[in-house]
């Protein structure tokens, strides 16, 4: 596949996504249909154990702060389940333009997991990007010391 942009991985349109992909992108499609409001994202995330934990976007217009991305709702589904750790993570979004990479708050989400998931992103008939959770977010705020931290 040819890649446009540069480290983010941008694919060209139209690019299927892999077949070790698709059962992540299959929760990501079911969790699709149950997301709400506006935008509709969903994410699937893969724990160390191979299990495949999903969620949809709540997005609240009358109060923005109070929404959920797709990719925390997923976090807290795998929290919920006992795993501790992202092996891969997808996101996907209805429309032509599909998804983006996951913004900064869910990038430092998946961080706090602890592991360095590779990430792809697109709609849910084709991929769009693809990088790693380091190259997205290569400032964690893991990486710095903090006040009443606990040390990993």
């Amino acid at each position: 596949m040819r890649r446009r942009g540069g480290e983010a991985g941008i694919l060209r349109r139209g690019a299927r996504w892999p077949a070790t992909w698709h059962p992540l992108v299959d929760a990501a499609r079911e969790a699709l249909r149950h997301a709400r409001g506006k935008p509709r994202w969903a994410a699937a995330i893969e724990d160390e154990h191979g299990r495949i934990h999903a969620g949809a976007s709540i997005s609240l217009p009358d109060l923005p702060a109070a929404s959920l991305c797709a990719e925390h709702v997923a976090v807290a589904a795998l929290v919920s389940a006992g795993s501790r750790n992202s092996a891969r993570v997808v996101v996907v979004a209805r429309g032509p333009a599909g998804a983006a990479p996951p913004c900064g708050r869910c990038l430092q989400v998946l961080c706090e997991m602890g592991a360095d998931p590779e990430i792809r992103w697109g709609t849910c008939a084709s991929e769009r990007g693809r990088s790693t959770l380091a190259r997205l977010l290569p400032s964690a705020f893991r990486d710095y010391p903090r006040p009443g931290a606990r040390a990993r």
